[in-house]
């Protein structure tokens, strides 16, 4: 009955974001030992993983998933939320080079543009991170041409990241860009985002 399948895999759901992650994984287990339909199963595989990453078992979940995201196309809505979660598994333990790569996959494979620009803002970062200014600013990019399509967080920040690093390899002045997003009446909660860049700018230069 895959009502039954449904039922453990909302009950494991609810134990993981009520951050009980034992019970979590008992449930998920389950579901995984009943022979549940293949949507399902590969739905509470990569639950269960994600409920690993969470008990530092990083090891075990990354060797787990990296066969599971071989097995499905790039197509299947199952795709990003896998290479999303190693991705986050490899950042745990500091494998910054692996997790860039899955998550750039989660990000160009992702089927909801909220977590789109969510991926691409943290693909973004690992480059940073890596010292690689011009990767870094293609996935600010990203962000920034899905426009309205996500949250408005993740485009105001990937403006300011897409300003701090032309500033820096361009030598171009951000400033002015800057006034026009504080000015726009949208951004008017993200204030004090837009106000300590500027101020790390000068700081930078002194000022």
């Amino acid at each position: 009955n895959n009502k039954i399948d449904n039922a453990y895999l909302l009950l494991g759901k609810a134990r993981y974001y009520n951050r009980r992650f034992f019970p979590a994984m008992e449930a998920f287990n389950y579901l995984l030992e009943t022979y549940a339909d293949r949507k399902t199963y590969v739905e509470g595989k990569i639950w269960r993983e994600k409920t690993n990453i969470r008990l530092r078992n990083n090891e075990l979940a990354i060797k787990n998933l990296r066969s599971l995201a071989r097995s499905i196309t790039p197509s299947s809505k199952f795709h990003s939320p896998a290479n999303a979660a190693i991705s986050m598994a490899f950042i745990n333990i500091k494998e910054f080079d692996s997790a860039v790569y899955y998550i750039k996959n989660a990000a160009l494979t992702s089927k909801e543009n909220r977590l789109k620009g969510r991926y691409y803002f943290l693909t973004g970062q690992l480059y940073e991170s890596l010292k690689k200014s011009d990767s870094a600013l293609w996935a600010y990019e990203q962000v920034l041409g899905l426009k309205r399509k996500t949250p408005r967080k993740y485009w105001i920040n990937a403006q300011i990241k897409r300003l701090q690093i032309k500033s820096l390899v361009e030598s171009f002045d951000p400033i002015e860009s800057y006034e026009k997003l504080v000015k726009n009446y949208e951004n008017h909660i993200f204030d004090h985002l837009i106000n300590r860049a500027i101020g790390i700018h000068y700081f930078q230069r002194h000022n």
